[in-house]
């Protein structure tokens, strides 16, 4: 069904017209192999159209750090993770140390750690306030920061106490402009 050397890579994904073949290169970047569908199914030579990508995981409705946090706002409430981009340049995730509940963050400030199989890296707070909730799933499973960052991933939820520090965040766009330089 699809090219032999297709069981190197991290994913495949057939979604009717092309396939498309993901595979690791250097630190949040992505090498994407994309074939029409002829050319997976035609047995002639062909040669792929390569993209490169960085960053590809920016997802709208967030708002982000120049540190490479994603923060998540309801009301005055902040959830906040790391971006794919931050997992993806740390490797395999380890270890998470989250700050405790009630704790205070100010903005900027280092309010945890996440070690990896590469490096030990802080974690910055986007905004201040105080921790309403941290994600005890991570003390189980460190590696749900690597494979779903902004979904179960999430680190902490935060009551912020001055909402006019979300002005300093990035907008989707911004933050992709970033990573891509």
């Amino acid at each position: 069904m699809y090219p032999s050397f297709a069981k190197i890579f991290d994913s495949v994904a057939l979604n009717g017209r092309e396939t498309i073949l993901r595979a690791p290169h250097e630190p949040a970047t992505m090498r994407i192999w994309r074939f029409s569908h002829h050319q997976c199914h035609s047995g002639y030579p062909w040669r792929p159209q390569i993209e490169y990508r960085c960053g590809m995981n920016v997802p709208d409705g967030l708002k982000y750090s120049a540190d490479h946090e994603w923060v998540q706002v309801e009301g005055d409430r902040a959830r906040v993770g790391i971006t794919y981009y931050a997992q993806d340049a740390l490797g395999d995730v380890v270890y998470a140390q989250l700050p405790s509940l009630g704790e205070t963050l100010i903005v900027g400030e280092s309010f945890g750690e996440v070690e990896s199989t590469k490096s030990v890296s802080d974690i910055y707070a986007p905004v201040s306030g105080v921790v309403l909730a941290v994600n005890e799933a991570l003390d189980d499973d460190p590696s749900l920061l690597n494979t779903d960052p902004y979904g179960q991933g999430w680190l902490c939820d935060i009551q912020m106490s001055n909402a006019a520090e979300l002005e300093n965040l990035l907008q989707p766009e911004a933050y992709r402009a970033l990573i891509e330089n």
